[in-house]
């Protein structure tokens, strides 16, 4: 039998009146809405909570929409329109001709928007309420693909309460996954007792939950521009990586991970050529500061025993990383339809690992995912 093949990280371009339609009646005058040029139709900024977004670069929106050419992103004639979007990115029948196409049998689904509102919001009950929107939303439109298209529920991680009752809720509909975003939120780490109840929610409902990279302002390294207009998308996109990695950090530091033992929890577009290094720093500082924190046993034991890392199907360190972690955490993601997305993800994806073991190359391409997520 030909291998299970799942990926592990793509996105839907939600319909840009998803939260008008879909948000309680309470919030409709705080729903999300986009703001388009009305001389060239281009996305260029949102409201939120019923007040304007500072102005978003080009790049934001463009790479949203510009899977099949990224360079296109430097062309000033590239309208960042949903127009120009693979028809995949919004219709999910035409999604299942490019999953056929590619040979993919089932695909975890995150948002766009998402990512970026998350930088935004300020009211907690706001947020939660955007997250409702969007999880009904989804659920609806993959339903008559359930076997093959598996959302991954938005939680917002800034009321407690909140959180627990979405995680009671998405789990009783049937979704597998849930996802946080990456961003701190109010000086808090991810380890903090404050976030006990959904951790303990999301362990009870055995939904697996990553910590995707999110929009943040306060980005690892934005100090260093400040007072400066050369700070650029690129110094952005590589930065930002960074907090989904101190999530976890912070999540193992503070004991989390010992208070939660079955709590499934991973990084999504993290890549993972990282992993090893930060593993073994890790564990050797922890042999001398461990009593500093409230972990019991050593970094890399949580890691084995209960983390996942979406790697990029093109990463030539992931078979290194497998030699010397081993190949359980490690699934896969297209990233599609964003411009940092793979063209033929599983032919990449095979070709990095053809130099591991059959059984790790079938681990890592689907089984992992299937076992990770319970699909």
């Amino acid at each position: 039998m030909a291998p299970m093949i799942v990926d592990g990280d793509s996105h839907f371009l939600e319909p840009l009146d998803l939260w008008e339609k879909y948000i309680e009646s309470k919030y409709k005058d705080k729903a999300l809405r986009f703001i388009k040029d009305g001389k060239t139709g281009e996305m260029v900024a949102y409201e939120v909570e019923g007040r304007k977004r500072a102005e978003f670069s080009p790049e934001i929106f463009r790479e949203a929409v510009g899977f099949e050419d990224p360079k296109r992103m430097a062309d000033p004639n590239f309208s960042a329109d949903y127009a120009n979007a693979p028809a995949g990115a919004l219709d999910p029948a035409a999604r299942m001709k490019w999953l056929d196409a590619e040979g993919i049998n089932k695909q975890l689904v995150y948002p766009t928007w998402g990512l970026m509102w998350e930088a935004d919001v300020d009211d907690p009950e706001v947020a939660a309420a955007y997250c409702r929107a969007y999880n009904t939303w989804v659920w609806e439109v993959c339903q008559p693909y359930s076997q093959r298209l598996y959302p991954v529920a938005h939680i917002s991680l800034r009321d407690a309460e909140e959180a627990v009752k979405e995680i009671r809720r998405v789990a009783k509909l049937g979704f597998k996954g849930a996802f946080v975003g990456s961003r701190p939120l109010g000086g808090r780490s991810f380890g903090h007792p404050f976030y006990d109840p959904i951790w303990a929610e999301a362990q009870a409902t055995d939904l697996a939950v990553g910590i995707h990279l999110t929009g943040n302002y306060d980005y690892v390294g934005s100090a260093w521009y400040k007072d400066s207009a050369l700070n650029s998308y690129l110094h952005f996109s590589m930065m930002v990586a960074e907090d989904p990695r101190k999530a976890m950090t912070t999540l193992m530091c503070d004991g989390a991970l010992e208070r939660f033992p079955r709590l499934k929890m991973g990084l999504v577009e993290t890549k993972s050529g990282w992993v090893a290094e930060w593993l073994e720093r890790f564990d050797h500082r922890f042999s001398y500061l461990g009593y500093t924190t409230g972990m019991k046993r050593k970094p890399s034991e949580y890691f084995q025993r209960q983390c996942w890392i979406s790697a990029d199907p093109v990463e030539n360190t992931l078979p290194a990383m497998v030699e010397l972690v081993g190949e359980e955490p490690f699934l896969w993601g297209s990233d599609f339809p964003h411009a940092e997305g793979f063209i033929n993800p599983v032919k990449e994806a095979k070709e990095r690992l053809r130099s591991l073991a059959t059984r790790a190359q079938e681990k890592i391409l689907g089984e992992n995912a299937v076992r990770v997520f319970g699909l």
